[in-house]
């Protein structure tokens, strides 16, 4: 959360019930305010990663299969194209030719 998002959250009738001061320092209570997050209309204090009905481009077990016929048509092939090409996030794409360089490389040691 945002601190000025804070600062405007504070604010509710909710926070401000539950409010209580040590020191002279206002605190707030951590099941209030998850209790808070939890009850805003359209927030899903649970939802994290990725959104719903994403799924991915290239199935993870085929991710090294479909690089490999990409790095056999271009060696010289990068991971930005490989994102385009495939669908994949930019680090999916580098770690699979990262790997795939990496053993032809062993292959020939």
């Amino acid at each position: 959360m945002a601190p000025n998002s804070w600062d405007v959250y504070k604010n509710d009738p909710v926070l401000i019930a539950a409010r209580i001061e040590a020191g002279g320092v206002a605190h707030w209570p951590r099941r209030a305010v998850k209790a808070f997050q939890a009850g805003r209309p359209g927030n899903d204090a649970q939802r994290t990663g990725r959104p719903k009905s994403t799924g991915d481009q290239v199935p993870r077990d085929q991710v090294a299969a479909r690089v490999a016929e990409l790095l056999d048509a271009d060696p010289t092939i990068s991971a930005a194209t490989v994102t385009d090409r495939l669908g994949v996030h930019r680090n999916t794409g580098q770690d699979a030719l990262t790997r795939l360089r990496a053993n032809r490389i062993a292959d020939h040691i």
